[in-house]
């Protein structure tokens, strides 16, 4: 949490891209050649924003449990 990186499994699924993760800063180059997803990442980079977005979320601890993975909030 403190790195502000998503732990593999709980935080990310097998449709998971760079963009919705923030890896864009720090782990992909848009400018390198041909690499494996480039296209994907090229398409949404010029779209201009992912279809989600993983976000860290702070709660108040008004509630004595956590809310379930994929609850509304």
């Amino acid at each position: 949490i403190a790195a502000w990186r998503p732990r593999l499994g709980a935080e990310t699924d097998d449709k998971t891209i760079p963009h919705e993760l923030d890896l864009l800063r720090t782990a992909v180059h848009l400018a390198k050649g041909c690499y494996k997803g480039q296209e994907t990442i090229a398409r949404v980079h010029n779209l201009g924003h992912p279809p989600r977005r993983l976000v860290f979320l702070q709660l108040d601890g008004s509630q004595h449990t956590m809310p379930a993975p994929g609850s509304q909030v």
